[in-house]
């Protein structure tokens, strides 16, 4: 890109927008998120009474947290109609639950179930990495205990030797090396990190170093958003209490 300049107008370092809402309707917990021009909207339900004796003995009593991803048709670039079962999907269900496992304090939550279901309405690169910060958000709503707080950035080379961070569609298309990284946000330890390229290890050290820059920008944003909420929950519950 000219003078350094990605062809979003970003510098390589800089993560898109981020714009958030809190929505509690039908849910414990929920949050619509923006990032960039992916948008995503995410609703917790529970913990609750488990409702399959499975669940609880496969989870040796433990709390059974499951991710439900649910696509737009029109998400995407061209209008498609997702089936139930289509792999991309269950794959990212999958990896979701992984995760949502990891960082959930489970043994606080024994024999209930955490279901979050996450609606996609649009997408635009670096889909995991926004759906990743709407969860963390929505759980700390919910009141949801964790480990740390979760947060995730994509990092990658476009077009050059540099690595850019928080990559949209056509940059993560463009043939480069991709990596969606999610890391606890206080210890920096990483939760998940996929990539389908090669690259050497000194390439792969940078990426997780630039990574990690774009994580502590996303995390700066989800506790300043969550600082925000519990300050006008607060001041609305004295309100309430002076009438």
């Amino acid at each position: 890109e000219m003078a350094g300049i990605r062809i979003d107008g970003r510098r390589p370092q800089d993560i898109r927008r981020l714009c958030h809402n809190f929505i509690s309707m039908n849910s414990d917990g929920g949050l619509y998120l923006e990032q960039g021009l992916n948008k995503v909207l995410v609703q917790i339900h529970g913990p609750q009474e488990a409702r399959k004796k499975s669940s609880i003995e496969q989870s040796n009593d433990k709390c059974n947290a499951v991710c439900r991803l649910l696509q737009a048709p029109f998400s995407g670039t061209e209008w498609k109609k997702r089936r139930i079962g289509d792999k991309r999907i269950v794959e990212m269900e999958n990896t979701l639950n992984q995760i949502v496992n990891e960082i959930i304090i489970l043994d606080n939550y024994p024999r209930s179930d955490i279901v979050i279901v996450i609606t996609v309405l649009e997408t635009d690169g670096s889909l995991l990495c926004c759906i990743v910060n709407a969860i963390s958000l929505a759980l700390m709503e919910a009141g949801i205990c964790m480990v740390e707080m979760m947060v995730a950035c994509s990092v990658g080379f476009v077009r050059g030797p540099e690595l850019c961070l928080d990559l949209n569609r056509m940059e993560s298309s463009s043939g480069g090396a991709f990596m969606p990284v999610v890391m606890k946000s206080r210890s920096e330890e990483v939760l998940f990190l996929q990539l389908d390229s090669r690259l050497s290890v000194k390439d792969l050290r940078s990426a997780l170093e630039v990574a990690t820059i774009g994580c502590k920008k996303v995390k700066k944003y989800l506790e300043e958003a969550i600082r925000e909420r519990n300050a006008a929950t607060l001041t609305n519950s004295n309100n309430q209490m002076m009438i």
